[in-house]
């Protein structure tokens, strides 16, 4: 998932801006954060510099899951989203982006000492099996888990459907404008430790650490959907769609020469972010729900498995770990002849971080 719970508190704001010369309110809204001990008006300090017209608070929202609260938000409404942190909203709409804010912010406080206990348990060893007889409500906790999952993956499938579609539109050329583009993503920088290991045993032994903690898995609940799983009709059109995108004719040679955009690009993309939406309620939701079922697990003598429902598995776990920066800084040369690069290779990039073509 796209989404892993993060109890950070601070505070989410909502800044306008008001053009000076015509004393109008423009209609962007900034939707950002401040963490810790850090102020919204701090942020109004360091935006105003180099802005020519007037930051102004409109609306703060405390919250300990601030990190959370603001990419939830951010994706939830990204179909008004211009650029980055900067949406489009009336002062109407600004209120309903600040009500569901709140809304979110209130079901992850309501959950955040099921989320302490978790963080704890996960330091834990698990035990055996436990076979309880679960009441009403938590088989509700179960199936409601299932359902969300598959809008997850249904969601997420939808994604690549539309990704691929507007792939296919930009045929010919480096990308879609404001839409989608394709760019050559450098290769990787490995270094080859089986072969140093081979050749220099004793240097690397000496760079050799160790180190043996408890580590936690997610929750596995029984029968919940897989992407297999996800509606046989839109598994067959994601297919399709990759299939038609095997010989397309991508100009990477000039990535100037990109597609203008036309109404069709632009309902694709917009069926895009709206499915991006759903996918992060849905993951939202998934994670939520994950805290009471692990709570579940904690309460019946932290059992790795509530037989025929879930599984949670934490365990003792030794790792190595191998001294790769002290190797470059003590042997710098003998470190170089082992890094090996991967080929270079092309990536396609939704934007989804807004539509900044919307007009206002």
């Amino acid at each position: 998932m796209s989404l892993t719970l993060n109890s950070t508190p601070g505070h989410l704001y909502f800044l306008s801006e008001m053009d000076v010369l015509r004393n109008e309110r423009t209609p962007y809204i900034k939707i950002g954060i401040v963490k810790n001990e850090r102020t919204s008006k701090d942020r109004i300090f360091e935006h105003q510099t180099g802005n020519p017209r007037k930051i102004h608070l409109e609306k703060e929202l405390e919250t300990p899951f601030v990190s959370n609260i603001e990419t939830i938000i951010h994706h939830l409404y990204n179909q008004k989203r211009v650029a980055m942190e900067w949406f489009m909203l009336t002062p109407h709409e600004m209120d309903e982006v600040y009500s569901r804010a709140a809304e979110v912010s209130q079901r992850f406080q309501d959950r955040l000492s099921e989320f302490e206990q978790v963080q704890q348990a996960k330091d834990i060893v698990s035990t055996g099996e436990a076979a309880p007889t679960l009441s009403k409500e938590t088989l509700e906790l179960y199936k409601r888990y299932k359902d969300a999952k598959l809008i997850m993956e249904t969601t997420k499938a939808q994604k690549t459907l539309f990704s691929e579609q507007l792939k296919h539109r930009a045929d010919g050329y480096a990308g879609i404008e404001d839409i989608l583009i394709f760019r050559r993503k450098k290769g990787r920088e490995s270094f080859d430790k089986p072969t140093f290991a081979k050749e220099h045993p004793d240097l690397y032994e000496s760079l050799l650490s160790t180190e043996t903690k408890v580590s936690a898995s997610s929750i596995k609940v029984n029968g919940a959907p897989t992407p297999s799983q996800v509606d046989e009709t839109l598994r067959e059109d994601i297919k399709q769609a990759k299939a038609a995108n095997e010989d397309l004719s991508i100009d990477l040679k000039n990535p100037d020469n990109i597609k203008p955009r036309d109404p069709q690009d632009e309902a694709l993309h917009l069926a895009y972010l709206e499915a991006d939406a759903d996918y992060y309620e849905a993951c939202m939701d998934l994670e939520l729900l994950a805290l009471q079922l692990q709570m579940i697990h904690i309460e019946h003598d932290q059992a790795t498995e509530i037989t025929g429902y879930s599984t949670w598995k934490r365990i003792h776990k030794t790792s190595e770990s191998f001294d790769k920066t002290t190797l470059a800084q003590e042997h710098p040369d003998l470190y170089a002849s082992y890094l090996n690069t991967s080929s270079e290779t092309m990536e396609t990039r939704v934007f989804s971080e807004g539509r900044v073509y919307l007009s206002w």
